[in-house]
């Protein structure tokens, strides 16, 4: 059956701008990609961001080991693959290591402080989201502050700090689990590791 063009894709944005409202705060997208078929390269829910975020106006970036996965983000998008250094999108699947996330996170586009907002979003699948967890994210859209735990990726953390380090520019992530929940992390947002005495 698939999504609905007008009414499964307008949800699942509104939930994408809300999460990047509140950000740690968790969003299922599930009701939606359920009328999705299943595909091997990557959760159903990534492959419904990609119809919700990206079209003929920007480019994606794909692993090169993802032919038939790039050839459905060209069929349900029209957008234009590009190189890591020139996506405004990139999407670093379950099968990922810890390298390519990394080389992702320090060669993604930042925008420039002419030109902020031409930075990339970086979209990650990831094991499983919790609301319950050891990463405490403070900033705004947080009251105080919020934990998450983010299972799956361990090595990202000080990376994103780097890259992000010079407001306003850097890098926007969408982090999606196997249940196809989602949490985005802007890149105003503040994060630490809870130290454990």
């Amino acid at each position: 059956m698939g999504l609905d063009r007008i009414h499964d894709i307008q949800a699942i944005y509104r939930e994408v701008l809300d999460a990047m409202a509140r950000p740690g705060s968790i969003h299922s997208i599930e009701a939606q990609v359920s009328k999705e078929e299943v595909i091997s390269d990557c959760y159903v829910g990534t492959l419904a961001l990609a119809k919700t975020l990206i079209d003929t106006e920007v480019t994606y970036y794909l692993p090169v080991a993802h032919a038939e996965l790039n050839q459905l983000f060209c069929q349900h998008t029209h957008a234009k693959q590009a190189k890591l250094r020139e996506a405004d999108f990139l999407f670093i699947l379950r099968q990922r290591n810890d390298v390519e996330l990394r080389e992702s996170l320090l060669n993604a586009k930042r925008g420039t402080l002419t030109d902020p907002h031409q930075s990339a979003t970086i979209i990650v699948e990831v094991d499983q989201l919790s609301s319950k967890g050891d990463l405490i994210l403070s900033g705004p859209g947080i009251e105080t502050e919020m934990e998450i735990a983010i299972c799956g990726s361990e090595e990202w953390l000080e990376v994103r700090a780097e890259v992000n380090s010079e407001y306003p520019l850097g890098i926007d992530l969408i982090f999606i689990d196997a249940n196809q929940q989602i949490v985005c992390i802007p890149r105003t947002t503040q994060m630490q590791r809870r130290v454990v005495e």
